[in-house]
């Protein structure tokens, strides 16, 4: 887990505005997610979760804890016959896509789950058909 204090959030959102938050929090697994969570000194503190920060801008000063989803993997299941994809996520959806075409599951007919999507700190879930 990688913490920042008053850091610059422009490399992390779309259009790139000099704005701050209080706190800049990069987390890489489950346990680093928990612990910003259980952190004292954040208890009260707003938290906004972030993937690649797209859609977002920031025209003023975030007086919270900005959380960084770095959470990786892709664990694949079959049955009867439908491949499932159980994508953390930080998986960015490009490159998610390059890697189902990379293992012959076909990128055409890959959507969202929509009764499985979580929210954005849950891993994403999706359905892969023939």
């Amino acid at each position: 887990m990688q913490i920042q204090n008053n850091a610059q959030l422009r490399p992390y959102h779309t259009f790139g505005i000099d704005q701050q938050c209080h706190v800049l929090v990069e987390v890489h697994s489950v346990e680093d997610l928990i612990a910003v969570y259980q952190r004292q000194e954040w208890l009260a503190l707003p938290k906004l979760m972030l993937g690649k920060g797209s859609n977002m801008l920031f025209t003023t000063p975030f007086e919270g804890v900005v959380i960084i989803n770095r959470l990786r993997g892709i664990d694949v299941s079959e049955t009867d016959g439908q491949y499932h994809l159980h994508v953390s996520g930080g998986e960015d959806w490009p490159s998610l896509v390059e890697w189902c075409v990379e293992h012959n599951y076909a990128a055409s007919k890959i959507s969202p789950d929509p009764w499985l999507l979580r929210q954005r700190t849950h891993p994403k879930h999706w359905r892969v058909w023939d």
